[in-house]
């Protein structure tokens, strides 16, 4: 991806394989589109600290965050 692409984080709970696949879908679509998709299942590699890796997501300014499930969104709060 070129660095004039956006970068796009989407964040979501797995609650569900039908859930998972429409977001591997979704993000599938999204790069194919250009957008540099960060997703946990191409970027969080195993043995990797899951911690350290969201850390990073939600505090870099040049990363757009995109939360993609309820769920998801009321563990935030």
């Amino acid at each position: 991806m070129s660095q004039d692409n956006p970068k796009l984080f989407i964040s979501y709970c797995w609650s569900s394989t039908e859930h998972e696949q429409w977001v591997l879908k979704l993000a599938t679509e999204l790069r194919d589109a250009g957008v540099d998709v960060i997703f946990d299942k191409w970027d969080l590699k195993e043995g990797h600290d899951a911690f350290a890796f969201m850390e990073k997501m939600v505090t870099d300014p040049k990363i757009q965050k995109c939360p993609l499930d309820k769920i998801y969104l009321e563990n935030l709060q």
